[in-house]
């Protein structure tokens, strides 16, 4: 089977699975992976790595997905009514 056939067979059927919010969330994940993984390098790089700094990093990154969490438990909550009237999602809100 062609690469291309299999990345686009693979793409639909996680689209199929997720819907178009799971490929935002993976997205969202990638880019945090990525704000990591260069964070500690330049640091590395110019010397000022500190366990400290990775561990306010970690924490600022646990409280973004807490955030989006709270807002998908929240969103399905079927007695849970708005002062507002609701027409957009929560999640892809707070994740964008």
């Amino acid at each position: 089977m062609d690469l291309k056939a299999w990345v686009a067979a693979c793409c639909a059927a996680l689209t199929a699975i997720w819907g178009w919010f799971g490929w935002i969330i993976v997205a969202w994940i990638l880019f945090m992976t990525i704000d990591y993984i260069t964070g500690s390098g330049a640091a590395i790089k110019s010397g000022e790595w500190s366990s400290q700094k990775a561990r306010k990093g970690i924490w600022h990154k646990a409280g973004c997905i807490a955030a989006v969490v709270m807002a998908g438990i929240l969103a399905n909550l079927p007695s849970a009514t708005l002062p507002f009237p609701y027409t957009v999602f929560l999640c892809p809100l707070v994740v964008f």
